[in-house]
């Protein structure tokens, strides 16, 4: 993981190299120093929680939304990162509108197996530790940084105008939040929001998504809560989306 948050803070400057303005804070700079500093689990432990709301009100007449049950009218989600010694948890909960929890999965490698954890439904699996099933937060961010060159040239020898994946800067009006833009050379975008004039980070918004707000950042992480094994009780269920993948990954690394 080292060599990979390496090269892909090295990606990063030379991206920022390439790119002038005359701002307090060049464009994406704040998103290097954020991967780089705060949520650079190689140098400290790392505790990440992000919070999307989903609400149905932005997408049905009023009185439809009004007549829906309290539960039914929104959907909480709660994605927590926990990154201590080379070990990667990421546990995704989700909550109804009256707060009752309708997921709870939590995901990690250790002690060279891949875990599932279904808390709320008292299930579990493991596999073998394949190389790259577990990632750092951090390493999330890779496409927006590392591109390919050819594919510019390609664009442009097929008359085609390339992609600007050069970070951008500019105020969130919907938030009220700075942010930095970043661009996939297949064209997804992703907003890095921050505090006004500031290197706070508030967390991620993508088109059409509400924001991921950072409710929870900090160096302190439980290695025996964020990592725990399975209970005994827990019944085993394949997890076929973590199976599928797998093997995908096994027949690709064959050919």
């Amino acid at each position: 993981m080292k060599k990979t948050i390496a090269s892909l803070l090295l990606a990063s400057f030379l991206t920022l190299v390439c790119t002038t303005a005359a701002f307090a804070y060049e464009p994406g700079r704040r998103t290097v120093q954020l991967l780089g500093n705060t949520l650079n689990s190689d140098k400290h432990a790392v505790h990440i929680v992000l919070e999307q709301t989903l609400d149905k009100k932005g997408v049905l007449k009023e009185d439809v939304y009004n007549a829906l049950p309290e539960a039914e009218k929104r959907i909480v989600n709660r994605a927590e990162y926990n990154e201590y010694k080379g070990v990667y948890a990421e546990r995704n909960t989700s909550y109804d509108g009256a707060g009752n929890v309708i997921k709870d999965v939590v995901r990690f490698v250790k002690g060279g197996r891949y875990y599932m954890i279904d808390h709320k439904n008292k299930a579990c699996d493991s596999l073998p530790e394949i190389l790259g099933m577990s990632a750092s937060y951090a390493e999330t961010f890779k496409p927006f940084f590392i591109h390919n060159p050819l594919l510019a040239q390609q664009m442009k020898a097929a008359g085609k105008t390339p992609l600007d994946t050069k970070p951008q800067m500019g105020f969130d009006e919907e938030s009220g939040c700075d942010y930095d833009l970043l661009t996939t050379d297949s064209g997804m975008r992703l907003m890095v929001l921050f505090e006004k004039d500031s290197d706070k980070w508030v967390g991620i918004k993508r088109r059409g998504w509400p924001i991921q707000k950072a409710i929870e950042v900090s160096e302190e992480v439980d290695p025996e809560v964020a990592f725990a094994l399975p209970p005994a009780d827990y019944k085993h269920v394949p997890d076929q989306l973590m199976r599928n993948y797998a093997n995908r990954t096994v027949l690709m690394r064959r050919r």
